[in-house]
């Protein structure tokens, strides 16, 4: 459900179905990166960011591939300092960064 929503460009509607408590399955950091990639489509960086801080809420710490899309939001919404940032924070959340967070902080410069 969540992938339609980031076809269809509905981030409001990811970002809610992300946030219902009464789900059988608890969302994960699959299900975060593609809400975050949802919001990337109306640059929505500043809610990328909360929530991906939002994932320590749900007792789930941000890896590569949910601060990558962070990153890919933040790159949409011309905000390179973020992605910079979010690049040099990887490593103290003993986070490994890959090629794809180096061609997100390239390509945000």
């Amino acid at each position: 459900v969540l992938g339609a929503c980031e076809r269809a460009c509905r981030w409001q509607l990811a970002v809610g179905l992300l946030q219902l408590k009464d789900l059988r399955v608890s969302p994960d950091e699959v299900s975060y990166s593609t809400v975050l990639t949802a919001c990337r489509s109306s640059s929505l960086w500043k809610t990328s960011l909360q929530l991906l801080c939002s994932m320590a809420g749900a007792g789930l710490e941000p890896g590569t591939i949910s601060s990558n899309a962070a990153m890919r939001v933040c790159i949409q919404g011309r905000n390179w300092h973020v992605v910079l940032s979010l690049l040099r924070d990887l490593p103290r959340r003993r986070v490994a960064p890959d090629a794809t967070s180096f061609n997100s902080a390239i390509s945000a410069c």
